[in-house]
Order: C-alpha cells, then sequence, then structure tokens
C-alpha cells in the first residue's frame, strides 16, 4: 500500500489533525469509537469496530508501520515520464516546482 509508506514521519494525522503518533491511530482504530460524537452512526461503515488487538500486537502493529513500511529513497518509484506526456501527478506548489512540473 504506497499510502502507508513512511507514515512515521508524517507528524499528525487525520484530517482535523487529532492524532499525533501511529501509536495514537493504531489504538483509535483499535477501540472502534468514532472521534464526532455528531456524525450518525448510519453514516459511519459497519466494518468501523473494535479490533480486540493485545498491547503486544498493537506495538507489533505500530512497529511495522513505522519501521516496516518506512523506505528512505521512495524517490526511486517517481516515474521519469508518463504514458501521457504529463509530469507525475502532484498538487504540492513546492514540489511541482522541484520536480519541473511548472
Amino acid at each position: 500500500m504506497p499510502q502507508l509508506y513512511n507514515l512515521r514521519d508524517v507528524g499528525f494525522y487525520f484530517h482535523g489533525a487529532s492524532k499525533n503518533t501511529l501509536r495514537e491511530v493504531v489504538e483509535y482504530f483499535n477501540d472502534g469509537v468514532p472521534e464526532n460524537s455528531l456524525v450518525p452512526a448510519s453514516q459511519i461503515t459497519g466494518l468501523f469496530r473494535p479490533l480486540g488487538l493485545t498491547p503486544t500486537e498493537i506495538d507489533d502493529l505500530t512497529e511495522f508501520l513505522s519501521n516496516g513500511l518506512f523506505d528512505p529513497n521512495m524517490n526511486r518509484y517517481v516515474p521519469s515520464t508518463t504514458m501521457s506526456g504529463n509530469c507525475f501527478p502532484n498538487n504540492d506548489p513546492l514540489s511541482r516546482i522541484e520536480m519541473g512540473c511548472n
């Protein structure tokens, strides 16, 4: 899952930055308790429920997300070209400039 690579250095998680560590994220999903009590239960997927992980499993999963999916050289996966001829998709203005995508 490319979306899970290098999460340890993000520093905040979720849309409102309500979690500051990967361990907090794992614990949140393990507890299975929605953060916003104003969101109706009908709008939350039935897949969101307590996971029942043990403290050791929480430690192991946090370790895996932090280090097992860490790659200090992710740039090697950035394609030099795309089939469309357009620049590699990127919505960050600074990195578009740095990659020459103007």
